[in-house]
């Protein structure tokens, strides 16, 4: 099971297509929706309202199903479709959003699926073998897989921005993935086990994540969960580390590449900016208001 790293896929690039902004406010309150579906977030904290790239590099699991039920589940299941991750009937539920899936991924579709982001919103077909020579060195054959446009540039940047909060930001679920010196972007994700008491046991542990050049995706987990068999949450383990430590040996000899997207700090400069701007819309209107009942009275 894919946990979050299904709500770049399923939930944020479908909601950015659709018109939101990075810096736009979702909800983020306990609620239930429909069929009495009640996710909660995974320190059950909740703030009323945060920015989405908030939503993102936190890992906020309400902001997210409340999203996919704003643009519809259908959309949901279109982009995931799009990203190469095969969906039946049984997804069509707002569990989408948190990587509920009936059949489950591989870190092979996860690879490929976040390979979009940095390749501009084009989806290129995974493969093993580039190319087959023979003994004088002559091309015998040549892969031509199919590119498919999955999402626009602007998309893609936008995400790439608040996927790199998951590394870069303090408040980030993935800071332990970042990489000395290079331009990380990634997401978090994780599923829980059933039956067990222990509040941090997981058992499917995910990162996600690449450089402008490289894309990697790290799955740890047993072959068969029990309640005696587990994984479970900490700072110094786990599927964040292990990507960390295969980027940073797979980039030594890559050229160092950036990404040209805004920051995390930039963005919230922005929200500020909007809520100060709001504010004061709010108080011209109310004045207006008093000003008008005034006028009326004489």
């Amino acid at each position: 099971q894919p946990g979050s790293v299904m709500k770049p896929l399923a939930v944020y690039t479908p909601a950015l297509e659709k018109g939101y902004k990075p810096t736009d406010l979702i909800k983020d309150t306990e609620m239930e929706f429909a069929g009495g579906y009640a996710p909660k977030n995974y320190n059950d904290q909740y703030e009323g309202e945060v920015p989405m790239f908030e939503a993102v590099y936190k890992s906020k699991n309400i902001p997210a199903v409340w999203l996919l039920n704003e643009i519809g589940i259908q959309a949901g299941m279109d982009y995931a479709e799009k990203f190469g991750i095969k969906l039946g009937k049984n997804d069509r539920t707002l569990g989408l959003a948190l990587g509920g899936l009936n059949e489950g991924v591989s870190p092979l579709q996860m690879a490929s699926a976040y390979s979009v982001f940095a390749n501009g919103g084009v989806r290129q077909e995974a493969h093993l073998i580039r190319k087959i020579v023979d003994a004088s060195g002559k091309e015998v054959a040549v892969f031509k897989g199919e590119k498919i446009k999955v999402t626009t540039k602007e998309v893609a940047k936008n995400m790439t921005a608040m996927l790199r909060g998951v590394v870069d930001h303090e408040g980030g679920t993935g800071t332990n993935a970042k990489v000395e010196n290079r331009d990380i972007a990634g997401k978090t994700g994780s599923t829980q086990v059933d039956n067990v008491s222990r509040q941090d046991a997981v058992k499917d542990q995910w990162f996600v994540g690449y450089s402008p050049n490289l894309v990697g995706a790290v799955w740890m987990g047993y072959d068969k969960t029990t309640a005696n068999q587990y994984l479970y949450k900490d700072k110094i383990s786990g599927a964040n580390i292990v990507f960390q430590e295969i980027m940073t040996k797979a980039l030594k000899n890559v050229e160092n590449q950036t990404f040209d997207v805004p920051t995390i700090d930039d963005m919230e400069k922005e929200v500020e900016k909007n809520r100060f701007k709001n504010y004061w819309i709010e108080q011209k209107e109310k004045i207006q208001k008093n000003f008008d009942e005034w006028i009326n009275r004489w």
